[in-house]
């Protein structure tokens, strides 16, 4: 899972283990690390989206659409963040992941009148694009996010 701050996420290179910073509207760019050059794995990660604040300014500015789950708690999802990470990496730069805890942010459960959980929710420029409140597995959240997109 990747660390994310108000600026973007956050991704550590393979080769040399430096900290780089992929702003929110350049996730569809496939980036370089700014100390060796090696290429970044940032579009393979799942977002973790840990206050409100950020979360907006993920949905809001992404270059590309985001999935987001939302869950009470991401220590008891540890089955659903795998199968996130899976659908993360098929999607080579069309689509993002994010995850968000409603233990930390409660006022997004009112926000998206949220029933169940988990829910997954596509959001394209901050709009809600369709929501799921089923697992359907890695592959299944990439074959359901990318139909959702082609019908855009």
């Amino acid at each position: 899972m990747s660390d994310v701050n108000e600026q973007g996420m956050l991704s550590y290179c393979r080769a040399c283990e430096s900290k780089n910073r992929i702003p929110f509207n350049k996730l569809h760019r496939k980036g370089n690390c700014a100390r060796c050059g090696m290429p970044l794995r940032h579009v393979s990660q799942v977002m973790h989206l840990v206050w409100e604040d950020i979360f907006w300014r993920c949905v809001r500015t992404a270059s590309v659409p985001v999935l987001i789950a939302f869950v009470h708690d991401v220590s008891s999802e540890k089955e659903l963040e795998a199968e996130l990470e899976v659908a993360a990496s098929c999607a080579f730069g069309d689509y993002a992941v994010g995850i968000v805890e409603l233990e930390r942010n409660p006022g997004l459960a009112n926000d998206f009148k949220l029933k169940e959980l988990p829910t997954m929710i596509l959001f394209k420029q901050g709009v809600d694009m369709g929501r799921l409140v089923q697992r359907l597995g890695g592959k299944g959240f990439e074959m359901y996010v990318r139909g959702l997109i082609d019908y855009q």
